[in-house]
């Protein structure tokens, strides 16, 4: 089965599964059916809208001025009851009789009598850079759809058969001289061809100012649009000349895109510009302002009724660094309004020279292009396979190949799955794949499993790694959904504003990750640059809102146009859960308020309210700011006190202070777990490597596969070395047996007396008591203590058997302890350091 079968097999199943959700009632669908019918037989073969058009045909004028789509319902009228109200139009304004009687035609179609195309001709002057056919439906009612920058009052009917002429209110126009109505408006003629007379009513529409008109001229003798139509494979291509914003572009090819996308009326395309009628040397246009590319892509958004999705999409993921720039044109093609698409360049422009692209896709092909996703979990009907989209010049030169890049590429990925390792870091560049994971996230998209995710390699040498991006293909995200079934998780997840949804995806919980973004978020380091990713830019994110409504403004109009030639219709899936069970969409102030889905703008609005609350969502559920800081460090008496001063936090943060000799092995210190650490102020702690890991606990950040729940993320602040701080003893002074003054910071902490031993000198204090060197302190005793006295400094050696943190070291170390001798005075102190501490009953401290 090739790769389209397997699409309309995967699209056949998602439309049964859609129509338990449609309204369209069966007696309308059987009347939908016999009008196709009727409508197939009316037409002549080679009609240019003939039998290609398989869904029912766009809803018919009557000679008054229609209802705006805005009041439509969200399935289009039969065709049966268009012809029938175009049928009383003609019977009320047709007040001149036929000079020869002619017999009546139910749902007669124009061309088919009159053989003739009514045209609006391209007028440059007047804003139109391509000729425009009027699109009539069964019943003489027609359509003149318009760029929004045309100037309707410039413009003028014209046709090629000289025998036909146009009437209205007794004035008879020749080609070229009847007038269009104001946009919005309709005019009603009288056709007359010899004998044969009919009235027609020819509704002007016309899009927005803002977005731009595109004119695809195709030479049908070098390949004919049908052909092009009907080729699934999209190898059939059509040859011409392109009119954009008013420029002419003469040489361009077009094809087919898409997959599932493919198989509805609304097609899809990609388009390639060349320099020279041979279509061999390929072009880099300028079609949006600073991108040039050769091949852009023409996105139909046939699948999303607001027409926004995929453009607010691409804009965050632009935001983010990761995206393509886009546009939204009103697309034409030999005349015909093909409706509104969104321009971007194709989503492999930018494949680099020395390196190359790959897509993860889910539909396998026999093909030397393509290799399966090594060691990862598969699906029911879904299969993981790797694309190499394309490989650069240079790379090829350089002998790379398909086969080189699916060994590096397993490599890359088996480094992933060691979960124990952070290897994977050689391998993925980390932050756009941290903005890729963001951008399914908050999207909710199904191709976060599926597939669809495109990846390049700018080089080939061990710095150059896997970067994420461009992101694409958002038309069945944010808040609606075809592929429910084949994702594993239910509608209501994907509908829903809240939870974390990359790891939710998958039939079954299990270690094995279903996606490659799945693999990745088993990694705590990546789901930490996750969340610093975010709360970069929150800012794009908390602007996806502001951006449906931008763009809605933009496209108002174009919109509309759009509508009144394909409508809205349950094919789109949106908010398929009826509106009077939307309260279970959510909780509280996340819960979603959808309204019911009659107009566009229903659509727009509801898409707008899906990214308030899953942005608003992600905000209270992602970290505020990541634990961040530094390690500040200062001495205080015979302590060095290091302290994790975090520059950002979200509360209560927890911290876990660790100890290494080499700065790679690194060992918690048992107790240690407030946010200061006391370290000695010795000789042997100098140059320590100390570091804290801060984690702020308490906060649901992610749900991890297999349903785990991490509590906390952290951040381990930068190792520093303990700066022990010395000063050079004063001039020493012979020391002689009596009473001093001990004194800290000018000070005085009472008098002791110092008494000359043998070996050295004995401290009492008043009360009687010897001070006496024991481990890290200064303790008192009732037996004498003798201290060595040199140069005006009294030491003693000591054996430690427990650290300062309490961990027991058997047979333990020798250390010193020394008071320093200033003047008549006595500063207490270790290793001589000038911040001392004080003396007093029971221990130095």
């Amino acid at each position: 089965m090739n790769k389209r079968a397997i699409s309309l097999l995967l699209t056949l199943c998602m439309i049964v599964t859609l129509f338990s959700g449609m309204t369209l009632s069966a007696g309308a669908v059987e009347a939908e059916n016999e009008e196709t019918t009727a409508v197939e037989t009316v037409l002549p073969e080679g009609d240019h809208q003939a039998a290609e058009e398989t869904e029912a045909a766009p809803e018919a004028e009557p000679a008054e001025e229609a209802a705006p789509v805005e009041e439509a319902t969200e399935e289009a009228a039969a065709p049966a009851e268009e012809a029938e109200a175009s049928e009383e139009a003609e019977s009320a304004e047709e007040t001149e009789p036929a000079e020869e009687e002619t017999p009546e035609v139910d749902n007669w179609d124009f061309k088919a009598v009159f053989k003739s195309d009514l045209i609006v001709a391209a007028n440059d002057k007047a804003g139109l850079g391509g000729d425009v056919l009027v699109d009539f439906v069964l019943g003489g009612a027609g359509k003149i759809y318009l760029p929004g920058k045309a100037v309707v009052e410039d413009l003028a009917i014209s046709w090629a058969d000289p025998d036909l002429t146009l009437t209205k209110d007794d004035v008879t126009y020749e080609s070229g001289e009847a007038p269009l109505a104001p946009a919005g408006e309709s005019v009603t003629y009288k056709v007359q061809k010899g004998n044969v007379i009919r009235l027609i009513t020819l509704k002007t529409v016309q899009g927005s100012g803002d977005v731009e008109a595109m004119f695809l001229n195709i030479d049908e003798s070098l390949g004919t649009i049908k052909a092009m139509n009907k080729d699934d494979e999209h190898e059939t291509s059509c040859y011409g000349s392109v009119n954009y914003a008013g420029v002419d572009y003469p040489y361009f090819s077009m094809k087919g895109r898409g997959n599932s996308t493919w198989v509805f009326d609304k097609k899809p395309y990609n388009i390639t510009f060349y320099k020279k009628a041979d279509y061999d040397s390929k072009k880099k246009v300028e079609l949006i302002d600073g991108v040039k590319s050769k091949k852009w892509s023409l996105l139909a958004n046939y699948l999303d009724n607001s027409l926004l999705r995929n453009k607010v999409g691409l804009d965050l993921a632009e935001n983010l660094g990761i995206g393509l720039d886009s546009a939204f044109v009103d697309v034409w093609m030999n005349g015909e309004f093909l409706g509104n698409y969104l321009l971007t360049p194709k989503k492999d422009y930018n494949a680099p020279d020395e390196g190359y692209m790959l897509e993860n896709d889910h539909i396998p092909e026999d093909i030397p292009e393509q290799f399966e996703f090594p060691n990862i979990k598969e699906m029911p009907l879904k299969h993981n396979v790797v694309n190499v989209e394309d490989i650069g010049d240079d790379a090829v030169d350089a002998g790379e190949t398909v086969e080189t890049i699916q060994a590096w590429f397993t490599e890359a990925w088996n480094a992933v799955l060691d979960w124990d390792s952070e290897d994977y870091q050689k391998y993925f560049d980390l932050d756009s794949w941290a903005k890729m994971y963001l951008m399914f996230e908050v999207s909710k998209t199904y191709d976060c499993y599926s597939g669809n995710i495109i990846m390049h390699r700018d080089g080939l040498t061990e710095n150059d790694k896997l970067i994420a991006g461009p992101a694409w293909d958002y038309d069945i995200a944010f808040g609606r959904t075809l592929h429910k079934f084949f994702v594993g998780v239910t509608e209501h997840k994907q509908l829903n504003a809240e939870g974390w949804y990359n790891d939710s995806v998958g039939m079954v919980a299990s270690k094995e990750p279903y996606s490659i973004l799945q693999g990745l978020g088993m990694h705590e380091s990546f789901l930490q640059r996750v969340t610093e990713v975010y709360n970069d830019y929150k800012w794009a994110f908390e602007d996806l809102a502001a951006d449906t409504d931008r763009q809605a403004e933009l496209i108002c109009d174009s919109a509309m146009m759009n509508n009144e030639l394909w409508g809205t219709h349950s094919l789109s899936a949106d908010y398929l859960v009826a509106p009077n069970t939307m309260s279970l969409l959510g909780t509280g102030s996340y819960q979603l308020r959808y309204e019911i889905t009659l107009t566009w703008q229903n659509y727009v609005n509801n898409l707008k309210e899906f990214c308030t609350k899953r942005v608003m969502w992600m905000s209270d559920h992602m970290y505020a700011e990541y634990p961040a800081g530094s390690i500040a460090q200062a001495v205080n008496g015979e302590d060095i006190v290091l302290r994790a001063a975090l520059t950002a936090g979200n509360g209560e943060n927890s911290y876990q202070w660790q100890i290494s000799a080499d700065g790679k092995t690194w060992t918690n210190l048992d107790g240690e777990t407030a946010a200061t650490l006391r370290v000695p102020n010795t000789e042997e702690s100098a140059g320590m490597l100390v570091r804290c890991v801060v984690k702020n606990a308490g906060v649901d950040i992610y749900t991890t596969h297999g349903g785990w729940t991490k509590a906390s993320a952290q951040t381990i602040l930068d190792p520093v070395p303990v700066d022990v701080e010395t000063k050079e003893v004063e001039e020493s002074k012979e020391l002689q047996d009596g009473d001093l003054i001990v004194v800290l910071r000018g000070k005085e902490l009472g008098a002791y007396t110092f008494t000359e031993t043998d070996g050295g000198w004995t401290i009492q204090s008043a009360d009687g008591q010897y001070a006496k060197a024991d481990g890290r302190k200064v303790v008192y005793t009732d037996e004498p203590f003798v201290w060595s006295y040199e140069d005006g400094v009294f030491s003693a050696e000591t054996k430690v058997t427990y650290t300062f943190f309490g961990r027991r070291l058997g047979l333990g170390f020798n250390r010193t302890v020394y008071l320093t001798r200033d003047g008549a005075a006595l500063t207490v102190s270790l290793n001589s350091g000038d911040q001392a501490t004080f003396l007093k009953r029971g221990v130095v401290q």
